[in-house]
């Protein structure tokens, strides 16, 4: 949806769907209250101006990218409701849920290690449900983004075949559609542990490699492919990780969540060829 066709109205519906499931358990501070509340007759650029929503940038030309208010969960602090553009179409956005959690790498003989696995967990669920919550209230989201993409199959791309590594399972059938309907096998994998063995197997062409997974992330894929020197392919990074926090020279791209599928299928022409 373009940003000038995003209401103030619209916002606050989000953050009111956020809040209800987010603190299900629980009413939510003052201070996340406080941020909330702002007047529904401003219009949405003077609202997303204010100082509580954070403003990231794609590149020094200063665009802004994503909007994201820090409202938590009954859980955890840092959770964050977003709008966000897709890359392809910097002037469509949707709305996000970034559980700011999965960049963080815990090496799980640490003490503690399970219980930040299971609070990992209850975000993810959290922000599953909320984002589903937003579809029903017609609010835009990545997965109705990619669910709009409706085009002819064409003939096989001589038998090339794409690896798709994507934990959020309804996102992976439906990048596998798109890329089904460009004519390409696809190969679909919900983890990295699966991903690494699909690699030892079958023949892949391109992998699109999410980072933040459980117990074996975007990172330790890579990591293992080269060391049982199998990394035969492209590796793309399909994520929401700031660019920032991702090590140069580990994959051959980045195609950043949320995306346009057509943006996805110029990448993947690309890296394919």
């Amino acid at each position: 949806m373009k940003l000038a066709n995003v209401s103030v109205r619209m916002l606050r519906r989000a953050i009111e769907i956020y809040l209800k499931i987010a603190y299900a358990n629980a009413e939510p501070p003052y201070s996340v209250r406080a941020k909330a509340a702002f007047d529904e007759q401003e219009s949405l650029g003077n609202t997303l101006a204010l100082d509580q929503f954070e403003k990231n940038c794609a590149d020094q030309n200063g665009k802004v990218t994503h909007y994201l208010l820090r409202l938590g969960n009954d859980h955890y602090p840092h959770m964050k409701l977003g709008l966000a553009s897709c890359a392809g179409n910097d002037d469509d956005f949707v709305f996000i849920v970034d559980t700011h959690d999965r960049h963080f790498r815990v090496d799980p003989e640490l003490p503690g290690s399970d219980e930040f696995r299971e609070l990992q967990l209850y975000n993810d669920k959290t922000k599953q449900q909320i984002e589903r919550r937003w579809e029903t209230k017609s609010l835009p989201t990545q997965r109705q983004v990619l669910e709009n993409f409706d085009e002819p199959r064409r003939l096989a791309r001589e038998c090339k075949t794409v690896l798709v590594v994507e934990d959020e399972a309804p996102i992976a059938e439906l990048e596998r559609h798109i890329l089904e309907c460009d004519g390409y096998n696809v190969v679909v994998c919900l983890s990295g542990k699966a991903a690494i063995e699909a690699a030892e197997k079958d023949r892949i062409d391109l992998c699109l490699l999410d980072i933040m997974m459980p117990e074996t992330d975007g990172f330790d894929v890579i990591r293992t492919l080269n060391e049982r020197r199998i990394r035969h392919f492209p590796i793309v990074f399909v994520t929401a990780m700031p660019a920032t926090r991702i090590t140069l020279g580990l994959a051959d791209g980045i195609i950043t969540k949320p995306f346009e599928p057509h943006f996805l299928l110029e990448q993947v022409r690309k890296y394919i060829a």
